[in-house]
């Protein structure tokens, strides 16, 4: 650590038991406060002991704050109405000067579809089981799905990371994985996720995987490729995800004819 001590630390009683890591390092690394180079010794670690992944998981459900699930998201209400306003507000009257014809600029146009792509809530995790090769991937994607049914996405994202590196090859980590880096921002680690769960074939979340990589693909300013998604969506999907894909397929449709 930064103060000069070791994050390892083996167990007195037995002098060949092998190290494990100190309840203080566990704490700064879920915290995000160790040094990119210990971050990397630590996981490397806790990926090869099961003693201190179980650690791991432990006190990061001690130390994140409770929350209640599914909490209103007054800021996702105003970038819902924010979408609207930019598809049928001039850009004139929001002070954007118009392009050639009475033509937005591209600018306008890029802010319009990023907005399109915004996600307020993420898709909802119904604890479905899956066959986990073993107990070590068990144990960090249950970590992460509760990390990330409290919206500590940054948290869920690190689990499901571990998940996925230990050998985990269903389409329900990616899904969420996914999920949780567009919650983040990061459409495009986010948009590979849903890509991979996309190639997985038939899968209960393919239709899905389809409509939330548009939105990843809307935030990175690709509107044709987001419509193919969102066709793919209709096409495949039940009534739920065909009435979402419909509405944003149309709402795309406004912007790209006028």
């Amino acid at each position: 650590m930064t103060d000069g001590t070791s994050s390892i630390r083996r167990t007195p009683e037995d002098a060949e038991a092998p190290p494990h890591l100190d309840a203080h390092v566990v704490a700064a690394y879920l915290d995000r406060r160790l040094p990119d180079a210990e971050t990397a010794t630590v996981e490397a670690h806790i990926a090869n002991c099961a003693d201190c992944r179980s650690e791991v998981v432990a006190l990061s459900e001690f130390l994140r704050p409770r929350r209640l699930r599914r909490p209103l998201h007054y800021a996702g209400l105003a970038i819902a109405a924010a979408a609207v306003l930019l598809l049928f507000v001039s850009p004139g009257s929001l002070g954007i000067p118009g392009g050639p014809a009475g033509s937005p600029p591209s600018e306008a146009v890029a802010l319009r579809l990023r907005t399109l792509g915004a996600l307020d809530q993420p898709p909802v995790y119904l604890g479905v089981s899956v066959r986990a090769p073993s107990e070590q991937e068990a144990e960090l994607f249950v970590a992460g799905m509760r990390a990330y049914s409290d919206a500590q996405y940054a948290e869920a994202v690190r689990f499901l990371k571990g998940a996925q590196a230990a050998g985990n090859n269903g389409a329900t980590i990616p899904f969420f994985l996914g999920a949780s880096l567009l919650m983040l921002g990061d459409a495009i680690a986010a948009s590979e996720q849903f890509a991979r769960v996309i190639d997985m074939g038939d899968t209960p979340y393919r239709a899905e995987a389809h409509y939330y990589r548009a939105k990843a693909l809307l935030r990175l300013d690709q509107p044709n490729d987001a419509a193919a998604e969102l066709d793919l969506s209709i096409k495949s999907g039940m009534d739920d995800v065909q009435r979402m894909a419909r509405s944003l397929r149309d709402s795309l449709r406004v912007l790209q004819e006028r």
